[in-house]
């Protein structure tokens, strides 16, 4: 078994949670980096679209739709 594996089957919550939010961090940096925004949650929970300059804005699903 590859010793990473080892490690994920034997870390505690807040172990997993550090690894997974410093490996989504790393993702969005490189999406802004290559110039495509990404969708998150602000501190209320609710949708937002980042751009790659920073700005935010309110994610409305009425601009999902086709």
């Amino acid at each position: 078994m590859h010793p990473y594996i080892r490690y994920l089957k034997t870390a505690s919550l807040e172990e997993l949670e550090r690894v997974a939010t410093a490996a989504v961090q790393d993702a969005v940096k490189r999406a802004h980096a290559a110039g495509r925004s990404t969708v998150g949650t602000d501190k209320d929970g609710e949708l937002v679209v980042t751009h790659p300059d920073g700005t935010e804005a309110p994610l409305s699903t009425s601009k999902l739709k086709g």
